[in-house]
C-alpha cells in the first residue's frame, strides 16, 4: 500500500510527498502578506520557509488568483520550467499571471480533464462563477484519496458527483470576508451577525466533511492575522463566539462534537496516510499558539504591525487617483450591458478627506457628494486606492479583503451585483463575468418539488445568491424556512421571501393537495 506524507505549511499551503512524488499547494510565505499587507498567515509560518521546498517538484498547484494562494514572493524563487497545475477558468487572470512571470509549463485541468503524475491521479474541480473563481484538488493514488478543498465553496451536489469518499479533507472552516466586521452596525447587531457568520462557516465545513465521508478533516486556509492596528480586536478575541474568524482548534472541537473526526495543526505538523492515518504534532508549538493564545497574538502583532506599511502618497497623487477612478467608472458604465442597468441607486465612495464621489451606475452619473440620498457608502483609504489603480487588474476585492475600510448601506440589504462589478472592475474581466452571468441566470428558471408538513411546493432550484443547488443542499429548519446550507441564506417557504436579503426572493409556489 502506498504512503503519503502531508506537511502543513500554514494557511492553505501543503507539501505532499509519496513514492517519488512531490507537489506543493498554494505556498504563501511572502513577508509583506497579502491584500495591501493586511493579511498574514495564522499561526505564523516564517520559521518553515526554505527555498528547498520548491525543488524536485512534480508540480505546484495554485487554486485561484488571490494573493494568499498566488504569492508572487514565493513564485519569483521558483524555477521557470516547473510544472504548474491550475484550474481552467473562463477568466484567464491566473494563467496570464503565471505566463507573464515566465513559467512555460502551465497545465489547466478541470473535473473532466485530469493528469497522472507518477501514479497519482490529479483532478481539479473548478468553481467558475461570475462573481468568484476558485477550485479544489483531488489526489488519488489508487489506495488513498486526498481532497484539498482549501477555501473553495463548491456546491455540495458537485462534490458528491465529482469527488466521492476521501481519506483526508483539508478545508476552510472560518470566515475570511469583511462582512459584517467593516459595516456600520450598532454593537449588538454586529455581535449577532458575527455569531451567525461564525456558525455558518463551521456548519458548512461539517456538511462538506460528511458529504465526502472524510476519515480525517483538517481545518485550514484561515483565519488570517490582521496587521493593521485598527483590526487587532479581531485577532485578540478569537475565542469569542461573536468573532467570525474562528480558530482551527475551536472549529475542530465543534466538528468532533458533530461526529466529524477533525484535527487542528500548526505549520510544520504532518499527516502520514498509509494503512492508517497518523498525525505528528509539535505539541510545544501547538500549546504556544492555542493554549497561550493571548501572549502569542500579542507577540505576533508586535513583530509585524510596523512592517510593510501601505506606501504614502502626496495630495496631488490622491487627486490624480480620484480622477482615474472617475474615468474608469465612466468606462464601466459605457461597457457593462448586464450589471450597470441593475444598479439604480446612489453609491458614495468617500476617499477619506480627498473627495466624496457619488456614482449612479445606471444613469452614468458621477458627481460630488452634496447630501444626495445614499444607498451604499464606502470609506476608503486613499493611499491604498493609489496602489490599487497601479495594478494591472483593478479588483476592489484586493482592498475589501483587508477589512480596513468602512461600509454603510441603507436599507441594510446586500447587493450582489454591486460587489460583482467591483470585484471585476477591470474592463476585460467585467465582460467575461457578464458572459458567465448571462449563461448562469438561465438556471433560475429550473424548479424542483419539495414537501414539508404534508404540503408540496414548486421551488426555484438554484439559490438566487450564488446559484447553489437547493434540491441537493437546501433544508427546512425548525422555523419552517428553507435554508441554503452553502452560505446560510434563509427563505420563507410559503412566500419565497428572503430573510437574509430582502431583494433576492426565491420562486416558490404552493401546489394543490
Amino acid at each position: 500500500m502506498s504512503t503519503l506524507n502531508l506537511e502543513y505549511l500554514g494557511h492553505a499551503g501543503w507539501l505532499i510527498e509519496g513514492d517519488n512524488f512531490r507537489c506543493i499547494c498554494d505556498p504563501w510565505f511572502g513577508p509583506s502578506g497579502a491584500f495591501f499587507s493586511q493579511w498574514l498567515p495564522f499561526p505564523t509560518n516564517r520559521d518553515l520557509w526554505d527555498a528547498s521546498l520548491l525543488s524536485n517538484l512534480d508540480f505546484i498547484y495554485i487554486s485561484h488568483a488571490h494573493e494568499d494562494h498566488l504569492d508572487p514572493w514565493v513564485l519569483e524563487q521558483v524555477d521557470r520550467s516547473t510544472v504548474f497545475v491550475i484550474p481552467e477558468f473562463k477568466d484567464p487572470i491566473l494563467r496570464t499571471t503565471l505566463s507573464k512571470m515566465g513559467f512555460t509549463d502551465v497545465r489547466e485541468l478541470t473535473r473532466d480533464k485530469t493528469e497522472i503524475f507518477k501514479g497519482v491521479k490529479v483532478k481539479i474541480v473548478e468553481d467558475d462563477g461570475y462573481m468568484d473563481q476558485d477550485s479544489c484538488m483531488l489526489l488519488d493514488t489508487g489506495d488513498h484519496k486526498i481532497l484539498n478543498l482549501n477555501d473553495c465553496h463548491l456546491d455540495f451536489g458537485v462534490i458528491e458527483e465529482c469527488i466521492g469518499d476521501v481519506d483526508i479533507l483539508m478545508l476552510q472552516a472560518t470566515s475570511a470576508i469583511w462582512w459584517p466586521c467593516a459595516y456600520d452596525y450598532d454593537d449588538q447587531d454586529l455581535r449577532d451577525k458575527c455569531i451567525q457568520k461564525r456558525h455558518n462557516a463551521v456548519r458548512r465545513a461539517i456538511k462538506y466533511a460528511k458529504t465526502v465521508n472524510a476519515k480525517l478533516t483538517i481545518p485550514n486556509a484561515g483565519p488570517p492575522f490582521f496587521r493593521d492596528r485598527s483590526l487587532h480586536h479581531w485577532n485578540e478575541t478569537r475565542r469569542d463566539e461573536a468573532n467570525p474568524f474562528i480558530l482551527a482548534d475551536d472549529a475542530a472541537l465543534i466538528m468532533r462534537d458533530e461526529g466529524v473526526e477533525a484535527q487542528a495543526l500548526t505549520p510544520g505538523d504532518t499527516i502520514i496516510l498509509g494503512e492508517t492515518i497518523q498525525t505528528k504534532i509539535d505539541q510545544e508549538k501547538y500549546n504556544l499558539v492555542y493554549t497561550k493564545l493571548t501572549e502569542y497574538v500579542a507577540k505576533y502583532a508586535q513583530q509585524v504591525q510596523d512592517e510593510h506599511p501601505v506606501p504614502s502618497h502626496t495630495t496631488e497623487e490622491h487627486k490624480t487617483m480620484v480622477q482615474k477612478f472617475k474615468k474608469h467608472v465612466s468606462n464601466v458604465c459605457k461597457t457593462s450591458q448586464l450589471y450597470v442597468p441593475q444598479l439604480t441607486f446612489n453609491v458614495l465612495f468617500d476617499f477619506n478627506g480627498v473627495e466624496k464621489v457619488v456614482v449612479n451606475f445606471s444613469e452614468g452619473t458621477i458627481t460630488t457628494f452634496s447630501n444626495q440620498t445614499i444607498n451604499y457608502e464606502f470609506t476608503l483609504c486613499p493611499d491604498a486606492m493609489c496602489e490599487l489603480f497601479k495594478s494591472r487588474y483593478i479588483d476592489f476585492e484586493r482592498f475589501f479583503l483587508g477589512t480596513n475600510f468602512k461600509c454603510r448601506r441603507d436599507p441594510d440589504v446586500y447587493n450582489e451585483i454591486l460587489f460583482t462589478l467591483l470585484k471585476n472592475f477591470d474592463i476585460k474581466r467585467l465582460l467575461t463575468s457578464e458572459k458567465i452571468y448571462a449563461e448562469r441566470k438561465d438556471l433560475l428558471n429550473e424548479t424542483y418539488e419539495l414537501e414539508y408538513n404534508e404540503q408540496k411546493y414548486e421551488v426555484q432550484r438554484y439559490c438566487p445568491h450564488m446559484l447553489a443547488d437547493l434540491k441537493r443542499s437546501g433544508y427546512v429548519n425548525e422555523s419552517g424556512h428553507l435554508v441554503c446550507s452553502l452560505h446560510g441564506w434563509e427563505f420563507e417557504l410559503k412566500s419565497g421571501k428572503c430573510l437574509t436579503n430582502g431583494s433576492c426572493p426565491l420562486g416558490v409556489k404552493q401546489l394543490k393537495k
